[in-house]
């Protein structure tokens, strides 16, 4: 059995976490779920480091007791109103000569592109992929092992306050686990509920929390906007889930003044609960577009529990990993790394 470690969700009100070992073939197996109430973190911000650490340690021993390993990594999901999205742009030169792009070559492209002066209060989180062009040639999705003489990478720099990040690790460390990393809680929930069908037709993906809305607007296979609210379904809807109409009335305001609002055709919603049909209703009213409630996609083998949908981020930072875990390991040939050298030598001396 290979490695295990936990995935964390600190949500609004409440706390989940799965327990996940990758196999040796390179595949993944769901140990366990978790979930407690929420206590020192409000919307996405630690408020009281003692609480929020006793919180997460509570949650990830028990964790450990379920899935009856030694667990010591921890990914968490991570939101804020902080959170910003950056459209950036940036050029390489391949070889005066022309020649077939490498892994290396795709990376050094984006790195560039994604070269950003972020104020001393942020830092980049996610670096994502809108399109390439080679040569003048626009909207490639996959230059690898193409040929040419520039590339250029159009990218989404995805930021947030540091101290978001400084806060949960210090929390996760004093809990006695170690942060490995950290994933945008509405990105990894668009991995769960959005298939490729939606993201290439202009679909607006509300993941209503109960202090938070994350929202990201998709179109043409790309994330366009990302944007949080320190709003939630607490704010617009009380007993029997009546809706406030004012504050939800605000709330979509807001949303329908984003400047990529126009290449929205649908919208799909997601939520820490069951969302009613009066509110999927009012949405609809609201924005004027079709409406409908996210399900949460299941992976071929995976055991879920009966309330898989309070997993969603959860199980869509997994994903997010899983992404990460085949680029890395998608390495060129030797003969390609070669031919990169000698290719450079030449541009170099010639």
């Amino acid at each position: 059995m290979g490695k295990s470690f936990a995935i964390m969700d600190t949500g609004s009100k409440s706390v989940t976490a799965l327990a996940v070992t990758w196999t040796r073939g390179g595949e993944y197996i769901l140990e366990a779920f978790c979930r407690m109430s929420s206590r020192g973190i409000d919307r996405g911000t630690i408020t009281d480091l003692g609480l929020a650490t006793d919180c997460i340690s509570d949650v990830l021993t028990e964790l450990k007791k379920k899935a009856k390993r030694d667990i010591h990594d921890v990914y968490a999901g991570v939101s804020s109103p902080s959170v910003k999205l950056t459209k950036t742009a940036g050029t390489i030169l391949l070889s005066k000569h022309g020649k077939e792009i490498s892994e290396r070559d795709v990376k050094k492209c984006i790195e560039v592109a994604a070269e950003i002066k972020n104020p001393i209060n942020k830092e980049a989180l996610h670096k994502l992929v809108r399109t390439f062009t080679l040569d003048g040639e626009a909207g490639i999705r996959d230059p690898l092992n193409l040929e040419g003489v520039k590339l250029e990478a159009d990218v989404n720099v995805l930021t947030i306050n540091s101290s978001v990040l400084w806060n949960i690790s210090k929390c996760i460390a004093n809990a006695g686990f170690v942060p490995a990393g950290f994933v945008f809680s509405g990105l990894a929930s668009s991995h769960r509920v959005l298939n490729e069908e939606d993201r290439y037709k202009g679909v607006l993906l509300m993941n209503l929390r109960k202090s938070l809305t994350e929202t990201m607007i998709f179109d043409k296979g790309s994330l366009d906007d990302c944007r949080v609210y320190p709003v939630g379904t607490d704010d617009f809807l009380f007993e029997e889930n009546n809706v406030i109409e004012g504050a939800l009335a605000k709330l979509s305001k807001s949303i329908m003044s984003i400047s990529e609002w126009g290449k929205v055709r649908k919208i799909v919603a997601v939520g820490e609960g069951a969302l009613d049909e009066c509110l999927i209703t009012k949405l609809e009213d609201i924005f004027a577009v079709p409406v409908k409630p996210g399900r949460c996609i299941v992976r071929p083998f995976e055991d879920l529990p009966a309330d898989k949908g309070g997993y969603v981020t959860g199980l869509g930072i997994l994903d997010h990993l899983l992404d990460e875990k085949k680029t890395n390991n998608n390495m060129g040939s030797i003969f390609r790394e070669t031919a990169h050298r000698i290719t450079s030598f030449i541009d170099k001396y010639f």
